[in-house]
């Protein structure tokens, strides 16, 4: 029996190759399968000359094997290059005899460079060789013919493992969320950093990369140099002094706190101001509320202190789960609103709309027709419940229809995210509702008007060149 290529091959192209070798009285059949050729011979010595020196066919060297005794032919992946042919001889000899002079190694087309893989024969080979086995230190594939490698998903011997009815379909996950289903372009949930694992941040940003970034870089001094950075973040609002108004004793620090309640855009806003407690935590949605007040209470510095101003900037979570469905959310919302009411009775209450969604495409407009829906609602809300205030931040990045694309992270596929720029233009819209403008003006990164300071060494104006003239006048 010969392996050949059965691609066009003719019986008696295979005659004559044979006939070079043995008599045409000598063969009694030529069988042409899928993919061997298979030779019947009356002599056994005819047999023996066929399997010694085989046939030459397209300038292709064949060669014979006997069927009852027939080879088994390997092929090794992941050899490295340094380890022998004796040493891989020997350690194959465990599966079978290795037939001498059957082992050669892989090259890539064309060339001479070798591409880490061997070829060898086995004789009397075991009924079934391993996928993987250890030459060593060094972990190597098998692949054998003759039915000799099992499947890795269904041990079957009739197929090779990449042709497995059995084999599970491995589906793409999402870069942006790491789920299996879809991709980031279609993903309309929550980043999730893929170096922690937490949503509402990105690698760039995750404080857990960056402290084990700064282990790597600066060695022993890593853990002083990020306390003292972390101790900078927190004396940022102890640095904040009264003003100096000339009257000394007659400062009072105000006792009372303004809390904000969000997620992952919450977060973003930071601690701008020491009378407010930014309690976000990514992920947050109408239905956890008591979750987040709680954890709002826990991160109080101040536990006497009352808390006068509530601000709920929630809602993003809840439109991704219930898109179908803006009554569900409308439930949720007043459920957190009468929550927040019953834990602070005294406090004002700050509500604020929901942010559309970036992007195009059916899935972003089916969003933000409910995101629409549940804002109504919200402003009916407030108009019944004195106590209620409505904070119009949809207006803010929502402009002729769409969504303000300076406003939102270009690095953030779901369209959720709010840039820097966002974050400047929200603290300035909770700004009227804190009654404290001072504060958050000092803060915003991008100053709604930039002013022309003017020395004395600047250009006059035409103006003041108008006035210059007629005074010389």
């Amino acid at each position: 029996m010969g392996d050949i290529n059965r691609d066009g091959l003719k019986h008696n192209e295979v005659l004559c190759a044979i006939e070079d070798v043995i008599s045409r009285e000598s063969i009694n059949s030529i069988q042409l399968t899928e993919k061997n050729c298979v030779v019947t011979v009356k002599e056994k010595n005819q047999r023996d000359r066929l399997i010694t020196v085989g046939i030459k066919i397209r300038d292709r060297s064949v060669n014979f094997v006997e069927i009852d005794k027939q080879l088994t032919n390997v092929t090794i992946k992941d050899l490295p290059y340094e380890l022998s042919d004796s040493f891989v001889t020997t350690q194959m000899s465990q599966f079978g005899q290795v037939v001498q002079g059957s082992i050669r190694r892989g090259v890539i087309k064309d060339t001479s460079i070798e591409n880490g893989t061997r070829y060898l024969q086995l004789k009397n080979c075991v009924p079934i060789l391993p996928n993987k086995i250890s030459f060593g230190k060094h972990e190597i594939r098998l692949f054998a013919d003759n039915n000799r490698t099992s499947c890795k998903f269904c041990n079957g011997t009739d197929h090779p493992s990449f042709k497995c009815r059995d084999k599970p379909q491995q589906l793409r996950k999402c870069y942006n969320c790491h789920q299996p289903g879809h991709i980031s372009k279609d993903c309309l949930e929550e980043v999730v950093c893929n170096y922690c694992l937490l949503a509402g941040h990105i690698k760039r940003d995750c404080e857990k990369y960056q402290d084990d970034k700064t282990r790597r870089e600066m060695g022993e001094y890593a853990d002083e140099i990020i306390e003292g950075r972390r101790g900078q973040s927190q004396s940022f609002d102890e640095s904040i002094t009264p003003c100096d108004t000339g009257i000394e004793d007659t400062y009072v620090i105000p006792k009372s706190k303004t809390l904000i309640l969000g997620a992952s855009n919450g977060k973003r806003l930071g601690n701008f101001s020491p009378d407010v407690i930014n309690a976000s935590v990514s992920g947050a949605s109408f239905e956890n509320i008591d979750e987040l007040l709680n954890h709002a209470l826990s991160v109080m510095d101040d536990t006497d202190a009352s808390v006068e101003k509530v601000v709920i900037c929630l809602g993003t979570n809840d439109i991704t789960r219930n898109r179908s469905d803006p009554d569900e959310v409308n439930v949720n919302a007043t459920s957190a609103v009468n929550c927040v009411k019953s834990r602070f009775p005294s406090a004002k209450i700050g509500l604020c709309t929901i942010i559309p969604r970036k992007g195009k495409g059916q899935s972003i407009l089916k969003l933000n027709d409910t995101t629409q829906s549940v804002n109504n609602f919200l402003a009916k809300l407030c108009k019944k419940d004195s106590s209620v205030s409505l904070i119009d931040t949809f207006n803010i990045f929502c402009q002729n229809g769409n969504a303000v694309r300076p406003l939102y992270d270009i690095n953030d596929p779901s369209g959720v995210h709010i840039s820097d720029k966002g974050v400047d233009k929200y603290i300035v819209e909770l700004s009227s509702f804190f009654g404290n403008t001072h504060v958050v003006e000092a803060i915003v990164h991008t100053p709604a008007l930039r002013k022309r300071n003017l020395s004395s060494n600047t250009t006059p104006s035409s103006t003041e060149k108008q006035g210059k003239h007629h005074k010389s006048i």
